[in-house]
């Protein structure tokens, strides 16, 4: 009897088993399904892939990320208490980019992070991935506007922006930033070679080149009395953001 009990005992563990061992093989189906292609994504950028990673542009502007508990929750325990993070939090499901929520949490948080002088002019300039293997093309020629490339801006936008509040301004800050560990001598050369030209100009430059988080920076430059944006969701943010503060973006009449 106490073998028979032994055997039926033994089989079950055994059904057991292969019960767990299936549902955690489809477990990591699933996830790999969710986190690696693109099959249940209704946009074209796959955004259980992104959600990793700190993408506050993409945050604010696609709506079908708030959508998502998975992606308030990775936020929640990877990037507590970030700009992003607080924004998922108080954004109303399937709500389309709210401005104004988000200039509610820039005023919040400003008090603890550094912001720029009332009379510099800040620029954000964006290196990292995109210059450095996105653009394969010569940095000079791209600067000289002899090709184009959304989010790199050429040496005429600056000296003919700069131009329009030369006698408001005392510097001009460049902001940037790498976020990895990559090789960046290409968005090196693109920053000293904007950096000089506008010194050519007469100003005298600084740079803040990956001195500090993407909330840091976001919220040093939305404080910005004078800023030039660059491509990207994320500078396009920044520049709502200074106009909505009623401070002078390139695109403003005034």
């Amino acid at each position: 009897m106490n073998t028979i009990l032994k055997i039926k005992y033994l089989s079950l563990k055994m059904l057991y088993t292969k019960i767990f061992l299936t549902m955690l093989l489809l477990t990591i189906l699933f996830f790999y399904v969710l986190l690696y292609t693109n099959i249940i994504e209704e946009h074209p950028s796959n955004v259980s892939r992104d959600a990793f990673n700190y993408r506050l542009g993409d945050v604010i502007e696609f709506e079908h990320f708030n959508k998502r508990f998975y992606v308030k929750l990775i936020y929640r325990i990877f990037y507590y208490n970030t700009i992003a993070d607080t924004y998922l939090k108080r954004v109303k499901n399937n709500e389309g980019p709210n401005y104004d929520l988000l200039y509610e949490i820039i005023r919040e948080k400003e008090k603890d992070f550094q912001v720029p002088n009332q009379d510099d002019l800040v620029v954000h300039i964006r290196i990292g991935d995109v210059i450095d293997w996105e653009y394969s093309g010569d940095i000079e020629e791209l600067l000289l506007g002899k090709q184009i490339f959304e989010y790199a801006k050429n040496y005429n936008y600056f000296s003919s922006n700069i131009e329009k509040i030369k006698d408001k301004i005392s510097r001009v800050i460049l902001v940037g930033g790498y976020h990895t560990n990559e090789d960046h001598s290409r968005s090196e050369l693109y920053i000293n070679k904007i950096s000089n030209f506008i010194e050519k100009l007469g100003y005298k430059v600084e740079t803040r080149i990956d001195k500090g988080t993407a909330d840091e920076d976001f919220i040093y430059m939305a404080n910005s009395k004078y800023f030039f944006h660059s491509g990207g969701r994320y500078s396009n943010l920044i520049k709502k953001m200074v106009k909505m503060k009623n401070g002078y973006t390139i695109d403003d009449d005034n």
